[in-house]
Order: C-alpha cells, then structure tokens, then sequence
C-alpha cells in the first residue's frame, strides 16, 4: 500500500525522466491525457508529451499522436 507523498515523489521523477527518455515521455503523456496519478486530466498537455515522444522514435507515440492528426 502506498505511503502519503508516493504519487508525487513518482512523478516529480517521471517528469524529470521524461526530459532525455521517450518511454518516460509517453507514460507522461497517458497521464495527463487520462488524469492519471493524481495529475489534472489536460487535453492539451497529454498530446503534447505523445508529440515529443513520437519524435524521440517510439513508436507507440508515433501511433498515438498520428490518430490524434487524423480527427
């Protein structure tokens, strides 16, 4: 079970991760979109770690951001 502060300690170091790893930005990037832990659902900042991702070569990234482009 989790401690109190465990969520933001994660995601201060996913946020912090996420600067050099495309698998970090990804994970970020669910987060945001889908208001996972413990972070305000954004529209707009979810998709914009998938941009940065995609661009780093993931591929999952790629296939997410690229159906975001098609609507």
């Amino acid at each position: 079970f989790r401690k109190e502060g465990q969520i933001q300690v994660a995601l201060k170091y996913l946020v912090k991760c996420a600067e050099r790893n495309s698998e970090a930005m990804l994970l970020l990037g669910h987060a945001y979109k889908h208001g996972g832990w413990g972070l305000k659902w954004d529209e707009m900042v979810g998709p914009f770690w998938w941009k940065r991702s995609s661009e780093a070569g993931n591929a999952a990234a790629m296939a997410l951001f690229s159906q975001l482009l098609r609507y």
